[in-house]
C-alpha cells in the first residue's frame, strides 16, 4: 500500500549489501518498476536504480572471477544487462570488443554472453543485427543459439524489434522458440507495445504452429501480455478472447489481466509521488 518512493528510501540501506539473492531480487524490482513507467517518475527511478546497480558493478566487478558461486554470475548479468537498457554505456566499449572477437570465432564466456550480447543490440544498428542473424543461424549450441534469439528481441529501434517479430515466424526459429522471441521482445522497453498487435495479426498462424499437444506454447505466448498496462488494451484482450477461445488458457488469460491491472494501479498510485 506504500508509495514506491517509501521502497527506494529502503534501497538506500541496502547500499552495503552483497548477498547476490537480496541484490538481485532489488535489482529486479527497480528494472520492473523503471520498465513499466514513463516520464518523470522513469526517470527519477532510473537515477536511483542506475546508482544501485553501479555500487554492485564495483564491488562484484564487470567480469567472472575464477571459482565463483552461479548467483554472483547470474547478478553480474542482470545488473550490467539493467545499466544497458538504462541507457548506461561503460559496459558497451567492452562488450562490444568481446562481440567483434566471437564474429572472428572465439567463444564469449557464457556467463558473459547475455550482456554482451543485450550491450551490442540495444547500441547497435541494421549491420549489428544481420551479424547476430547469422551467427544463430550458424550456431549449433542449444543454450546458445536461444542467447542469440533472445539478443535479436533487444534492439533500441522499433523497427528492428519488429524486424524479430517477423523472423519469429520463418523457417529459422523452431517453433518451440517463438516464445523466446515473444518474451524478449516484451521485455524490451520499445518493443513491448509491439507484441499484442503481432499477435492479433498472427494469430490464425500461431494456431496452426500450435495444434494438439503443443497448445501450451501458445499458452505462454499469450502469456507475455502481462507486462501492458493500458486499460484499453485489457478490454481488446478480453474481446479479442471471448471470440477466439483456446482450451486450457483461463488460467493464463486471467493472470495476464490481473498483472495489467496491478501494472496500471502502480501507475495510477506513483504518477504524482517525488521520488
Amino acid at each position: 500500500k506504500e508509495r514506491f518512493s517509501a521502497y527506494l528510501a529502503l534501497i538506500d540501506t541496502y547500499k552495503g549489501e552483497r548477498s547476490p539473492v537480496i541484490c538481485l531480487d532489488i535489482a529486479h524490482a527497480l528494472y520492473s518498476a523503471y520498465f513499466i513507467s514513463s516520464g518523470t517518475s522513469q526517470e527519477k527511478i532510473k537515477k536511483r536504480a542506475v546508482s544501485f546497480y553501479k555500487n554492485i558493478t564495483e564491488w562484484l566487478g564487470a567480469k567472472p572471477r575464477k571459482g565463483e558461486k552461479l548467483n554472483y554470475a547470474i547478478l553480474r548479468s542482470a545488473v550490467l544487462t539493467y545499466l544497458t537498457r538504462m541507457g548506461d554505456t561503460t559496459f558497451y566499449e567492452e562488450a562490444r570488443e568481446a562481440f567483434g572477437r566471437r564474429l572472428k570465432g572465439e567463444n564469449i564466456h557464457p556467463d558473459m554472453a547475455v550482456a554482451v550480447y543485450n550491450a551490442v543490440a540495444w547500441n547497435g544498428n541494421t549491420e549489428t543485427f544481420a551479424q547476430l542473424q547469422e551467427l544463430y543461424e550458424q550456431e549449433t549450441n542449444v543454450e546458445e543459439k536461444r542467447r542469440l534469439l533472445s539478443a535479436l528481441a533487444g534492439f533500441k529501434k522499433k523497427k528492428l524489434v519488429n524486424n524479430v517479430l517477423s523472423y519469429a515466424l520463418s523457417d529459422s526459429v523452431r517453433s518451440q522458440d517463438i516464445f523466446a522471441v515473444v518474451n524478449a521482445v516484451a521485455s524490451n522497453t520499445n518493443g513491448k507495445e509491439l507484441v499484442w498487435s503481432w499477435l492479433q495479426k498472427n494469430w490464425k498462424t500461431l494456431e496452426k504452429k500450435y495444434q494438439g499437444a503443443s497448445i501450451h506454447l501458445l499458452i505462454r505466448i499469450v502469456g507475455s501480455l502481462g507486462v501492458l498496462s493500458a486499460k484499453t488494451t485489457e478490454q481488446e484482450i478480453m474481446s479479442f478472447f471471448k471470440k477466439h477461445r483456446v482450451k486450457g488458457m483461463s488460467l493464463t488469460l486471467h493472470q495476464v489481466l490481473e498483472r495489467i491491472r496491478i501494472n496500471r494501479a502502480f501507475l495510477e498510485k506513483n504518477k504524482t509521488v517525488g521520488f
